[in-house]
């Protein structure tokens, strides 16, 4: 059976559109998002050293190796993660140190629960 699913906006200048979906799951494990950065978007590599320099091993380890996903839209850095209060935690103490290490100009922050 073929899927679709429907993408749409509340911005106006988007216009909805179908995404064909494939009608099956696949489970994988989850990696961390050092290992999934430097298979998939070594651009960000140096930024991600410098991120974990700053905020050290084990803040490094807990907020953003635990990340769902990192990516970067010309000068702004979009983090999407798993907890709220993680998201929270990367607000108060480390969005400059993000900011800084990426040379971005900001930082958005996403939840998306399981």
């Amino acid at each position: 059976m073929k899927r679709s699913l429907l993408i749409s906006s509340l911005e106006p200048e988007f216009d909805e559109f179908l995404l064909d979906c494939n009608d099956h799951l696949e489970k994988i494990a989850f990696t961390p998002l050092e290992e999934r950065i430097r298979a998939e978007d070594p651009a960000l590599i140096n930024g991600i050293s410098n991120l974990k320099a700053l905020m050290g091993e084990f803040d490094f380890d807990k907020y953003i190796n635990s990340l769902i996903g990192m990516s970067r839209h010309e000068d702004i850095m979009f983090l999407i993660t798993k907890n709220a209060m993680y998201k929270s935690v990367i607000e108060l103490r480390f969005v400059k140190s993000i900011i800084e290490s990426f040379g971005a100009s900001g930082c958005r922050i996403m939840v998306m629960p399981f």
